[in-house]
């Protein structure tokens, strides 16, 4: 009866996992809005994610995402737009982060542009690269859970910036 029992757990963990891994995102793109692309040369549209399982779902409908990816630490994430300035460019100041199958955050850059972003390995951290339109880049650290800022900084040399923010540094020295 104990063996039955244990093989009947063993089974449904393993089914568990599989589930797990089905759901797992593989990829993730920008469905272009032809409209909210205009002349700015951005990617600029709705989110598509693909799963493991070949499905896969479009998770916005507004078309003002930019530069979706899928963390190093495997979470789904975007920036996206709220409006734009007198130019006319996207003011896409905001990384949303899904950090569960049903539950996204909100995480505001203090500069209007965003050129990248990256999560810790273990997903605990959220790094942004942003700035003006002109001049030098800003790193930000954020804590996932609290959503809180720890730590800003302006652009410098590589070999002067702390670690989270080399990830996401354009003059990484090439091997």
């Amino acid at each position: 009866m104990t063996a039955r029992l244990c093989i009947a757990i063993l089974i449904g963990a393993l089914a568990a996992r599989l589930a797990l891994a089905v759901d797992r995102p593989v990829a993730v793109e920008i469905v272009a809005v032809p409209a909210e692309m205009r002349d700015t040369g951005c990617r600029i549209g709705n989110v598509r994610v693909s799963f493991m399982d070949g499905r896969s779902e479009l998770w916005t409908k507004r078309g003002r995402c930019l530069l979706a990816k899928i963390s190093r630490g495997g979470m789904v994430g975007w920036t996206r737009y709220g409006y734009r300035n007198r130019r006319g460019a996207p003011v896409n100041d905001t990384v949303r982060l899904m950090v569960s199958n049903d539950r996204w955050v909100d995480f505001r850059s203090g500069y209007p542009f965003i050129d990248n972003w990256d999560t810790s390995q273990d997903g605990s951290r959220l790094m942004v690269q942003s700035g003006l339109a002109h001049g030098p880049r800003r790193f930000e650290l954020f804590d996932v859970p609290s959503q809180r800022l720890l730590e800003q900084i302006v652009e410098k040399p590589f070999a002067e910036l702390p670690d989270w923010a080399r990830t996401l540094a354009t003059d990484a020295p090439r091997p």
